[in-house]
């Protein structure tokens, strides 16, 4: 998902810093603050996203900026000194770093920093993914393929972990992205579990993509 869906009170101080409320993985919350004069420019009245001087920062020839839902809104001047109206989509550009926030030129990455409407039908986790080419890219992976049960909980290893749960669904909780299930215990007895989806599924290139990555010491724990 989107920065907006991971932050909270998000509003424009001074026309030019984007200020918002930013959850971590620990659930908890800080105010962060970015300046977009460092990060936006003003190309012949088109927001442009190539690293500014300070001449070139977009508020310094602009009016009537506003803020909404992600989008930033204002009138540029030309080099014919005329105004050109436009907007961006900060959330193409804009992600929360655990609870900082941060300009990326190129997304991807976790899927809560450039992915938003996700839906989970039976195992399969569908999504709209940015892409390298910054437009939005439905996309879908069968978790059933990558996740299984062990011990009465889900792990990214194995397959066919829809077989032993009930009741899944995908849910945020603060900056995790939470598969969340009833697991067969025994015999007609189940209980909640849940697993991180971010560890192991990323958006790469617009797609959801599943990547189990060892080297550095395992996102679950098998006693």
């Amino acid at each position: 998902m989107v920065f907006t869906l991971t932050t909270y009170d998000a509003f424009l101080k001074d026309n030019h810093i984007l200020v918002a409320y930013c959850y971590s993985k620990d659930g908890s919350s800080r105010r962060c603050e970015l300046d977009l004069d460092k990060h936006l420019g003003n190309n012949d009245g088109w927001f442009d996203t190539t690293t500014p001087d300070r001449s070139h920062a977009f508020s310094h020839s602009a009016r009537d900026i506003t803020y909404k839902d992600g989008t930033l809104r204002a009138s540029l001047r030309k080099l014919s000194k005329d105004y050109n109206i436009t907007t961006i989509c900060l959330d193409s550009y804009v992600v929360n770093a655990n609870g900082q926030l941060q300009f990326c030129k190129t997304p991807g990455g976790e899927i809560l920093s450039s992915c938003r409407a996700f839906s989970l039908t039976d195992s399969v986790l569908s999504a709209l993914c940015l892409g390298m080419d910054h437009t939005w890219h439905a996309s879908s992976t069968d978790l059933n393929g990558h996740y299984g049960v062990y011990k009465g909980a889900v792990v990214p290893i194995g397959t066919h972990f829809h077989r032993d749960v009930r009741n899944a669904c995908f849910q945020v909780r603060g900056a995790r992205a939470l598969l969340c299930a009833e697991v067969r215990v025994a015999l007609g007895k189940f209980e909640h579990a849940e697993v991180d989806l971010s560890n192991c599924v990323f958006n790469r290139e617009g797609r959801l993509t599943f990547v189990l990555d060892l080297s550095g010491g395992k996102p679950f724990k098998l006693d």
